[in-house]
Formats: structure tokens, sequence, C-alpha cells
């Protein structure tokens, strides 16, 4: 959370020996768990990949329901962020079915519930986008019960709570309700700064920077900071902890403007 990439690498690979020396399946299981949670973190999409598919076949023989659970959310966000609705959907579906049969702690239902908060927002761009009403509609219902339990959850979890307020502003920005965007987006810089959950953190300055710079934008500031100021925040805190594929996201946003 902190995005110290090296540190993380370094705990990562104790685990792993751990679980390999003592040939034990549910730390092996967390191992994966973990290694699949922190590769999304830094969009380490490749190596995220790789140990997803492993991952879910060895839970698949443990029968750790739980951690079965916390692998298919993961591996929605990582589809997602590769933009492949359709292997996220059939994964969210998987992570859902698993939720029904099972009682867990906030953490690991705001792990999914920002999975699939992450879903409906890009559903719910694609169906603005194609001008899908019926689709909209029923979007929309769906994302604001999610919206409510991901509120209600992230109290609780404080891990996902900077990425949760940001999401709940995207959505709020997709809809066209850019004040309320920027209100979700100062509640996830205040979590962020309070909890140092960086990366989260800069990923809330692009977004922030990125709205308050289009062309539709109502608003020039916020906090009185400029979209620029945000954008340079942004690429500084990306810069110091070689977040290359957000760097890449803030290139095509520096192109656009």
């Amino acid at each position: 959370e902190k995005g110290d990439y090296t540190s993380t690498i370094t705990l990562s690979e104790k685990m792993f020996e751990t679980a390999d020396l003592f040939n034990n399946d549910y730390t092996m299981a967390w191992w994966f768990c973990s290694h699949l949670a922190f590769s999304i973190k830094f969009r380490k999409l490749e190596r995220a990949e790789i140990k997803s598919k492993k991952g879910i076949e060895l839970i698949r023989k443990t029968g750790l329901k739980l951690l079965l659970f916390m692998i298919y959310a993961l591996n929605t966000r990582l589809m997602l962020l590769k933009e492949d609705i359709q292997a996220a959907k059939t994964s969210l579906e998987s992570a859902k079915i698993l939720q029904s049969e099972i009682s867990m702690a906030p953490w690991y239902l705001s792990v999914f519930l920002n999975a699939q908060l992450s879903f409906e927002l890009v559903t719910l761009e694609k169906s603005i986008q194609d001008d899908n009403k019926i689709m909209i509609t029923n979007i929309h219902k769906n994302i604001i019960k999610t919206i409510k339990r991901t509120q209600k959850t992230v109290r609780k979890a404080a891990t996902g709570r900077t990425e949760a307020y940001r999401l709940i502003g995207c959505v709020s920005r997709v809809l066209g309700q850019q004040k309320k965007a920027l209100k979700w987006w100062k509640k996830s810089i205040k979590a962020g700064e309070t909890l140092g959950a960086k990366p989260e953190l800069s990923r809330t300055y692009f977004e922030i920077g990125k709205s308050l710079s289009a062309p539709e934008s109502k608003y020039k500031q916020l906090n009185g900071i400029t979209a620029d100021e945000y954008l340079d925040k942004a690429k500084a805190m990306f810069e110091e902890m070689d977040l290359q594929w957000d760097l890449n996201e803030l290139t095509k946003i520096s192109a656009t403007n």
C-alpha cells in the first residue's frame, strides 16, 4: 500500500520460500493471492496473469473457498486492466457464487466490492457510449446498490478505502455529476494521505487532474489546486514508484490536452 515495490518483492519471496519449504498448500494459496494483489497494485500485468492462472488452478484443488473467492475477485480487476471484459465478467460471476456460500470479514468483501464496482463502472461507460438506455438504467440500479455496500464495508476495511472512494467518484463523473465526483475524490485523498496508500492516492490525483482538465469541466480547482498541478503530483508519484503503466495513461491524457 505504501508503494515500496522492492520491500514488497522481498516479503513475497520469503512467504513463497516458507510455503515451499513446508509444502503447505494453505500458505502457498495465500502467496498466490497476495502476489496477484501486489502485482495488480503495481500494474505488473503480465506477471499477474501468470500467477493468476496458476493460483486459481492450485486453490481449486485445495478446496479453500475463501481464498478461491479472493483470487477470482482479484482476477476480475486484472482482466479489466487488460481490457478483457468477458473474462472479467466470468471471474466476477465465479466470485459472486462463492460469496453466497461463505461468510467473510470486511477486508475480503472490500476486495470483491472494489472489483464489482470497477466492472460495473466499465460496463456503465460502455453503455453510455453505445447510448443503450435500457442497459444504462439496469446498470445504474445495480451500481447504486454496490456503492452503498462498498461505503458500509470500507468503513471497517481501511485497505480498500482510498480506491473505493476514487471509484465512487469515477461513477459520479461518468454520470455527469462532477461536483459529487470531486466530493468523493476529496474523501479518497484524505483516506490515502491518512493511510499512506501512495499508489491509490497517486491515481486519485490523476483522476482529479483528468476531470478538471476536461473541456466540459465546470470546475478549475479542487482544494485550491489546479488540474495541471494534480497531474504533476500524480506524475511525480508515478515516477517515484516506477508505475510505468500509470505513466503511459498519463501520457495519453497529455497528448489529448
